[in-house]
C-alpha cells in the first residue's frame, strides 16, 4: 500500500497559522516579566536607605541600597509598594514605572512613634544588637577584693585591668575597654565624672549588676563615651516585708614568691666576684672581705615585712517597701591590713 503526501495550499497556511500562534505566544509570555528599577528619595530629594520594595500579593521584595536605588523583577501588571518607617506607604503599577525611576515618598508625622530611641534606658537582651557585656551581683562576688576592679578582672570579655600596686587603699589600676582610655562610668543612669580610683571604691554588695558597651551603641552618651562605657547599676528596694542581710568575709594574703635575700657574707663575695669577672680589681680587701664575713647579719626583710596579712570585710543591708515607696539601706565595712609590720600601710573603708 502506497500513500502519497501532498502540500496541499490550505496545509501550507495552517502549518504557518499555528507556527506564528506560537511564537506570538512565547513572546508575549517572555515580555509579561519586567525588569523595574530607580531611587527612592525624600521630600528633600535625599535618598532613603532600607526602604521595603516588595509586590503586592506575593512573598517578592528587595530592599534599597545605601543610594536608596532598587532593581526588581517583576510582573508588568503587578503592584510594587514602598514602605519606610515614617513615611506614608506608596503603591505604584509597575507599567508606570520607567527604567530609573524616580520614586518619592512623604512624611508621615503620626507613623514616627513606631520606633523610640532610649538612651538612658534597658532593653531585653535577645533585642540587643550592639557589643555589651553584662555581669552580675553573684558573678562580681565570687571574688573577695577591697578594690571592685579586682573584684570583676578576667570575668568580662574587652574589659583590661591591671594592677600597678599592692598597696591597701592605694587603687594604681589601669582600666579600659578594648585598650583605649578611661571609660565613661554611668551609675543608675546618670553619668559620673568618676576617676578609675572612686570605681574601685564603690561597695560590691551594693551591685546588682555591671555592663560595658565596647562599640558605637555608646554614642548614645555624647563625647565622653569615647572610649567606652561602664555602666553601673545599684541594688533597689522590692515590696515586702523588711528584709536584712548580713555578710562577713575573713581572709588572708601573702606574697605569690618573694626571693631569699643574700646575708652579709654572701654579698661582700659576689661584690667582689662581680668585679673580678668585670676585668676590675677586686670591691672588697683580704682583709675587708674577712671582716665581712665573720660580723653579724641583719635580716632587715623579716625585721619589716610580715609574712601574710589578714583581710575581713562586713556587710548589713535592709530592703523593703510598700506599693508607695521601696527602700535599700546599706552599711559596708572593710579592713585591709598591709604586710608592714609598723602597720602604716593598713586601709579602712566604710
Amino acid at each position: 500500500m502506497k500513500y502519497n503526501m501532498k502540500c496541499t495550499p490550505w496545509r501550507l497556511v495552517a502549518t504557518l497559522f499555528m507556527t506564528l500562534l506560537c511564537l506570538t505566544s512565547t513572546t508575549a509570555y517572555a515580555a509579561d516579566d519586567v525588569t523595574v528599577s530607580g531611587q527612592v528619595l525624600d521630600s528633600r530629594n535625599e535618598p532613603l536607605i532600607g526602604v521595603s520594595v516588595f509586590v503586592d500579593g506575593t512573598s517578592q521584595g528587595t530592599a534599597t541600597n545605601l543610594d536608596g536605588r532598587f532593581d526588581i523583577r517583576v510582573k508588568a501588571s503587578s503592584t510594587i509598594t514602598f514602605k519606610y518607617i515614617g513615611f506614608r506607604p506608596l503603591s505604584i503599577k509597575a507599567s508606570e514605572l520607567t527604567a530609573n525611576a524616580k520614586v518619592q515618598m512623604t512624611e508621615d508625622a503620626t507613623k514616627l512613634d513606631d520606633v523610640v530611641v532610649v538612651g538612658y534606658s534597658t532593653r531585653k537582651k535577645e533585642t540587643l544588637t550592639g557589643a555589651v557585656t553584662n555581669i552580675n551581683n553573684k558573678e562580681i562576688l565570687t571574688t573577695t577584693h577591697s578594690s571592685l576592679a579586682q573584684s570583676i578582672e578576667g570575668k568580662m570579655p574587652g574589659l583590661q585591668i591591671r594592677q600597678n600596686s599592692g598597696e591597701p587603699g592605694d587603687f594604681n589600676t589601669m582600666i579600659n575597654i578594648r585598650g583605649f582610655g578611661t571609660p565613661l562610668y554611668v551609675i543608675d543612669g546618670i553619668p559620673q565624672d568618676l576617676g578609675g580610683d572612686d570605681f574601685q571604691r564603690l561597695n560590691p554588695q551594693d551591685i546588682e549588676s555591671i555592663s560595658i558597651i565596647k562599640d558605637a551603641s555608646a554614642a548614645v552618651y555624647g563625647l565622653k563615651a569615647a572610649n567606652g562605657v561602664v555602666i553601673v547599676t545599684t541594688k533597689k528596694g522590692s515590696q515586702g516585708r523588711a528584709k536584712f542581710n548580713y555578710n562577713m568575709t575573713f581572709g588572708w594574703q601573702k606574697p605569690t614568691d618573694m626571693p631569699r635575700m643574700a646575708n652579709r657574707s654572701e654579698y661582700a663575695q659576689m661584690r667582689n666576684e662581680a668585679n673580678l669577672n668585670a676585668g676590675n680589681a677586686p670591691y672588697y680587701t683580704r682583709e675587708e672581705l674577712d671582716r665581712e664575713m665573720a660580723g653579724e647579719t641583719t635580716d632587715w626583710y623579716g625585721l619589716t615585712m610580715r609574712n601574710y596579712s589578714t583581710q575581713q570585710q562586713h556587710n548589713l543591708s535592709a530592703s523593703g517597701g510598700t506599693d508607695k515607696y521601696t527602700y535599700f539601706l546599706s552599711l559596708g565595712y572593710v579592713n585591709d591590713n598591709g604586710l608592714l609590720k609598723s602597720g602604716d600601710l593598713n586601709y579602712d573603708k566604710y
